[in-house]
């Protein structure tokens, strides 16, 4: 869907490429590591990840987790080349674009998304 959206749609006008680079990145790691529960079952249950993440957002912080556990392996980290301050703006992205993947703020986004109109 993002590829679709920026290579067919209009989006890629918007956004420069730190961020087309950001929105592929998130878009394919957003869901990686998933164990196929969700993030209210995480806390019930007491997981380690649901106390790591203080049942906040568990499932996507994991994600954003594996996605730079993966990226810090030798010869993944397509991100080495930047400078510090850009490595750090990507990062961040990342992360939220990550972290806004989370069921339980959609409808303040979208809100939020409507108020801007």
């Amino acid at each position: 869907f993002v590829y679709a959206t920026l290579t067919r749609g209009c989006a890629s006008q918007f956004f420069n490429f730190k961020d087309v680079l950001c929105l592929l990145v998130a878009g394919v790691g957003h869901d990686v590591a998933h164990p196929g529960v969700t993030n209210a079952f995480l806390a019930k249950t007491n997981n380690e990840w649901a106390i790591r993440y203080n049942d906040n957002s568990v499932l996507e912080n994991l994600h954003a987790s594996v996605i730079f556990q993966v990226m810090s392996e030798p010869n993944h980290n397509f991100l080495s080349g930047l400078q510090r301050y850009d490595y750090e703006l990507v990062r961040e992205k990342i992360i939220r674009m990550v972290l806004a993947t989370d069921m339980n703020h959609h409808f303040s986004m979208v809100e939020q998304l409507q108020s801007r109109a």
